[in-house]
């Protein structure tokens, strides 16, 4: 979608580079390419755009008297939501709010016309969003009871429906659960009455799910999620599936952060129905939701960026998956599949992010992102699904000119970037790791995750799964060897002996590699002491340190 965003971008900007924009095409294209790059967490990008459209906004509507014109205050609606959500993405909450009050102080402004309603609502979503990324609570609360009384006097479902489920969240978050669930039971009934498939149904579904857990009605979270993902397949595929026999091939079409936090947050509810019954059957449930958000999140991150709201997802797929394997004693092989599919999924930003190291500033990097760009225009075309001829037949023309046009970039491009090209996380295997480990050597891979630390104890013929529960506990410890790092302590073993405690594991090994994540790649592994022998680690061990597996 970016690459043709991008492309008649550059076509309105020939088109009107003599000659005025009097339907402020460029201001509606910059406006979804912002948008388009700050849902794929591409900051950078999102800034370049946002200000190319302030750019033509301002120079079109520089005087007052310009400002008469037919499609000023549609193009200002464009240049304020933009702005607004720039503005959160840069933590400048202020000017966002500042800047929805020149929208609605507008003499322009009506409520009741619906177009503007949506851009005042969206506007007000985007600040609640951030109250609630930075723990403001009571504030998202009090904006979103504001943002729902306009809503609601102006019979504005949709919104009454988000509002109310953001409300509902930020009372969970205040553990406060009556009310949370009162107000998300306001959003379920608003958003019913939109007949149309939408993902906010089965959001919602899923939320009230997680809030009856909170009331300790843990059978009817467990019931409420089968019948919710059931349903969710019957008005998707038009066909009855239980839930045991869903898959990812049922649901690749709905490929979004809503769909892949909905597949998370339903594994959940299984788990911790699992630690009451003691059922395997609901092990087995929440392993295979785990295992479709894990292939959600591969095909939704291989479309873009790499983003926060990312990062917390993966976090979360990796706690349910460790968890469960815990749970299941799974096998070395299954142990081996794991680890694949975590870190085929945690390293590709990373290759990402050497491949634009690399390609910065060069023939053969534009050459390569050409390539990357025609293959998402590719993909686009290949997985059209349309019983009409005459689609079919322009779809499969497109295919082979797309085709050549990859073959002619190929051909321009030297052989040390094809090799680069060909670099993928999907072809990692913890395999070919283990068939390089000398017997005398382990690897410490370590996951943080929202509520433990995860330690994978891997040698040549074994992988152990360790976790830690207490997370806050070894936070505050690593944090308390920061502070401490900076002025000498007489207290600093037993600082160092309880880190030691916390992340190491018992090893027969006398060479360790240590694979850190998150605040643990500051901490100084080898100065951890170990009280049992008064020993500092690097004392007993060969300590190396690597950042990926």
């Amino acid at each position: 979608t970016m690459e043709y965003y991008n492309k008649a971008a550059k076509i309105w900007e020939i088109i009107h580079k003599n000659e005025s924009d009097k339907k402020d095409y460029l201001v509606t294209v910059y406006q979804n390419l912002t948008f388009k790059y700050l849902a794929y967490g591409d900051i950078d990008n999102a800034r370049k755009a946002c200000k190319k459209l302030n750019h033509y906004f301002e120079k079109k509507y520089k005087s007052v008297e310009s400002r008469s014109q037919e499609n000023y205050f549609d193009s200002k609606k464009s240049y304020i939501f933009s702005n607004v959500r720039m503005q959160i993405a840069d933590n400048n909450v202020q000017k966002a709010v500042a800047l929805v009050a020149d929208l609605t102080n507008d003499p322009i402004f009506d409520y009741a016309d619906k177009d503007n309603l949506r851009y005042l609502m969206g506007c007000n979503e985007a600040i609640m969003d951030f109250y609630m990324d930075h723990q403001q609570y009571k504030n998202a609360i009090t904006l979103g009871l504001k943002s729902n009384q306009i809503a609601s006097k102006y019979d504005y479902k949709d919104f009454v429906a988000t509002t109310n489920a953001k409300i509902s969240n930020a009372y969970k978050n205040l553990n406060q659960y009556q009310l949370a669930l009162h107000y998300l039971e306001k959003a379920i009934e608003a958003n019913n009455q939109n007949k149309i498939f939408n993902s906010s149904k089965y959001t919602l579904a899923t939320l009230k799910a997680n809030l009856l857990e909170k009331n300790n009605q843990q059978n009817r979270a467990a019931d409420l999620v089968k019948n919710n993902l059931e349903l969710l397949l019957l008005q998707h595929q038009k066909r009855k599936k239980t839930i045991e026999k869903i898959n990812f091939n049922d649901v690749k079409n709905l490929v979004s952060t809503e769909f892949i936090k909905l597949f998370i947050e339903s594994g959940k509810v299984y788990c911790n129905q699992f630690l009451i019954s003691k059922n395997k059957h609901e092990l087995d449930i929440a392993n295979n939701l785990y295992q479709i958000s894990t292939k959600l999140f591969k095909e939704y991150y291989l479309k873009g960026e790499y983003n926060e709201a990312l990062n917390r997802y993966q976090s979360e797929i990796n706690e349910g998956l460790l968890n469960i394997a815990i749970q299941k004693k799974i096998s070395f092989t299954e142990k081996t599949d794991l680890i694949n599919d975590i870190e085929q999924n945690a390293s590709e930003h990373l290759i990402k992010a050497y491949r634009r190291k690399i390609n910065l500033n060069n023939n053969n990097g534009k050459y390569l992102a050409t390539i990357n760009d025609l293959k998402s225009e590719l993909y686009f075309y290949q997985n059209q699904k349309t019983e009409n001829e005459k689609i079919k037949k322009f779809n499969a023309q497109k295919q082979i000119e797309i085709e050549k046009q990859i073959s002619d970039y190929k051909t321009k491009i030297s052989l040390s970037e094809k090799q680069l090209s060909q670099i993928s996380a999907s072809t990692f295997d913890i395999k070919s790791v283990l068939a390089e480990l000398h017997s005398d050597q382990v690897i410490l891979k370590y996951y943080v995750t929202p509520n433990a630390v995860f330690c994978i104890e891997i040698t040549k013929n074994d992988i152990e799964i360790n976790k830690f529960n207490d997370k806050k506990a070894i936070e505050d410890l690593v944090k308390s060897n920061l502070a401490s790092n900076k002025i000498i302590q007489n207290n600093y073993k037993n600082q160092l002996s309880q880190l030691y405690k916390a992340l190491i594991p018992e090893l027969n090994s006398k060479k360790i590699v240590v694979v850190p994540d998150n605040l643990l790649n500051y901490v100084a592994f080898e100065s951890l002491f170990n009280e049992k022998n008064s020993r500092f680690l690097v004392q007993d061990f060969d300590l190396s340190y690597d950042y990926s597996l």
